[in-house]
């Protein structure tokens, strides 16, 4: 594992997952990469926000 990663779970609820799946799916990602996907966005978008 590389040093700037932490190993961690969540419980996120079934509805959520799903939606999480298929876009996974859709961007041909496993569900992991895609959930960091969906972070990163939500964090830049964030910074975005603030500057």
């Amino acid at each position: 594992m590389a040093d700037d990663q932490v190993r961690s779970q969540f419980r996120i609820p079934a509805a959520v997952y799903e939606w999480l799946r298929e876009q996974a799916k859709k961007e041909h990602r496993s569900i992991n990469g895609q959930l960091n996907a969906e972070l990163e966005e939500r964090m830049r978008a964030a910074h975005g926000a603030e500057a």
